[in-house]
């Protein structure tokens, strides 16, 4: 609680101060927005996402949205965020925190730990009145995926006009993604191990059309990095997906106040040899009926081929390269800032869904179940 304090008040005089830095007659004052959202699960065994085999209240996230205008091409943004997870513990992070020069429409400078381009929630990544579901597609932005929401580095951005209506937003990044801590439920983690995976030397673009249809977009990203891992600051030794990889993916969607349509896949590998192949992906949807009530749709999917010295996955562990989610979601907006959402998932395999059962115990015959069901209810709020 210290910590959550002494961050906020630092990232408070920051602001203070560097608008008052920039305090010449005509700039824009600091803008504050923010967002909010609690949830409980229930699983019938397996823990998943924040969901174990007893009612658990304890998920909460709240951030604060800071941006202020230093002068006509300058701004300043940053996030910090407090999420509470279902041991308990709340944790404040930075989500972002850059600066950006503005050239002209064709061309944004950002540096610093910056939001991610690279999949269609990475920048709205905890904003849950944008997202039809209480939690993301756990293929592309489940612990430790490479779909993060922010990198830190720089990055290039802008939108060129083609022609008939038709508009191409582009982005090029550098740096480096600091994935999320894998702890002993992760697959190929030993008990009580501690992991932080790292993608160095990454470089990535997306490429985003518009055509001259309202709320229709589509696209493609591509993404190179080098993959390591610590162990309490620490590199650890070489192991399943290390070194130079590659990932490649597309994406499209389609938003209206009525209808909600996205949908991407993902495709993951190494550069040279073999280690982990990786394919993902998702569609969902949501649609409103009378005023307030939206009824939500996904089917979201993973497979792992995992290669090791040319030796495969033993099949009884197969299910832990696999994921195949259903999920049927009802909601009711009590304005366009303010929804309550119950959701129903049925999640095969154990890529994702923790039996408890870790991956050599289960190599030696173990039992655990291979097929999940959650209740998911929450609401979400933004200002």
């Amino acid at each position: 609680m210290k910590n959550s304090f002494f961050t906020l008040l630092t990232i408070t005089f920051l602001f203070c101060f560097i608008h008052d830095l920039s305090g010449q007659p005509g700039t824009d004052k600091i803008s504050i927005h923010g967002f909010a959202g609690w949830g409980f699960g229930i699983s019938d065994g397996n823990q998943y996402t924040y969901a174990p085999d007893k009612l658990n209240y304890d998920h909460f996230v709240f951030a604060l949205n800071l941006s202020t205008k230093i002068n006509d091409r300058i701004t300043f943004s940053a996030q910090p965020i407090w999420k509470t997870h279902t041991n308990g513990e709340t944790r404040t992070e930075i989500d972002y925190a850059f600066a950006n020069y503005r050239f002209g429409k064709a061309l944004n400078v950002k540096i610093g730990k910056v939001k991610s381009p690279i999949g269609l929630y990475s920048e709205i990544y905890n904003v849950g009145t944008l997202h039809p579901f209480m939690i993301l597609p756990q293929s592309m932005y489940g612990t430790p995926g490479t779909v993060q929401k922010y990198y830190n580095g720089i990055g290039f951005s802008g939108s060129l006009f083609i022609k008939n209506d038709w508009f191409i937003d582009y982005d090029l990044i550098g740096g480096q993604i600091n994935l999320e801590e894998m702890g002993s439920s992760s697959l190929m983690i030993a008990p009580d191990q501690k992991v932080k995976p790292i993608v160095r030397d990454m470089v990535a673009f997306r490429i985003c059309v518009m055509p001259p249809v309202s709320s229709l977009r589509f696209g493609i990203v591509g993404m190179t990095g080098k993959v390591e891992y610590f162990d309490d600051s620490s590199e650890i030794a070489k192991s399943m997906a290390y070194g130079p990889h590659y990932q490649t993916s597309g994406f499209i969607e389609y938003i209206t106040y009525r209808i909600w349509v996205r949908s991407e896949y993902l495709y993951f590998d190494k550069w040279d040899g073999t280690d982990m192949l990786l394919k993902s992906g998702y569609i969902e949807t949501a649609v409103r009926i009378l005023e307030k009530w939206q009824i939500a749709g996904r089917y979201d999917w993973l497979n792992a081929d995992f290669q090791l010295q040319g030796m495969s996955i033993p099949d009884a562990v197969s299910s832990y390269t696999e994921h195949a989610e259903w999920a049927l979601g009802l909601n009711f907006w009590i304005s366009p800032n303010f929804v309550i959402k119950c959701s129903y998932h049925q999640v095969e395999g154990n890529f994702f869904a923790n039996p408890g059962v870790n991956l050599l115990e289960a190599i030696f015959g173990a039992e655990y179940k291979k097929i999940t069901k959650v209740i998911l209810f929450g609401s979400h709020i933004s200002f």
